[in-house]
């Protein structure tokens, strides 16, 4: 195992999954430190399970950039054996390809979250992004927090330019109530204590 000082560090614009270091990942990413280093952040952009071919692709072009024994995480930080991926998790569900003994910093709730992508880059107020949402969940503006691709909460009296809010990048909806702070810790694998079979 490389150890984590000698790592590439990705950035959030890193988007491990192609194999691409240039482009921006327009995928939301998640936070992960390692748990005998948690000062080391490192960011995993998400990938959704089409079928087989997007997970080898996934697992191959992560493998080949980090270096390490690689472990498919569902979104719920579930670890799951290779053996059986993509039988287990549902089509187009969202999953996670990164080290073992990594803990979730941030993840969402596939159940209470909506996906907005930016069409521009200019004076259109952020709010405009979580209105329908609010209607839909049945909650007020106040109860809607709207994120980057980062996971940054956003101000949503701020236009898309003046947060940064990049052409294409998709914005995330979530309700506060409802956000799950999750950790795949050594244990939580089917298989028992952070192991795969």
């Amino acid at each position: 195992m490389v150890p984590l000082s000698l790592r590439p560090q990705p950035r959030w614009t890193d988007n491990i999954m192609s194999g691409n270091t240039k482009r921006p990942a327009l995928t939301p990413s998640i936070e992960m430190s390692s748990l005998d280093n948690p000062d080391k952040k490192y960011l995993f952009p998400l990938t959704v399970c089409r079928d087989d071919k997007a997970f080898d692709l996934a697992l191959t072009k992560t493998f080949k950039y980090l270096g390490d024994p690689l472990v498919i995480y569902t979104i719920e930080g579930k670890v799951l054996p290779r053996d059986i991926f993509p039988k287990f998790v549902k089509k187009n569900a969202e999953f996670l390809v990164g080290p073992q003994f990594f803990e979730f910093k941030i993840a969402y709730s596939r159940e209470t979250t909506k996906f907005n992508t930016c069409k521009d880059h200019g004076h259109t107020k952020l709010q405009v992004f979580v209105e329908d949402y609010a209607r839909e969940m049945l909650k007020t503006m106040d109860d809607v927090v709207l994120r980057n691709s980062k996971g940054d909460i956003l101000d949503l009296d701020q236009t898309v330019g003046a947060a940064g809010v990049l052409p294409g990048e998709r914005l995330i909806c979530t309700w506060p109530a409802t956000d799950v702070q999750m950790a795949s810790l050594p244990g939580s694998s089917l298989y028992g204590p952070g192991r795969m079979k």
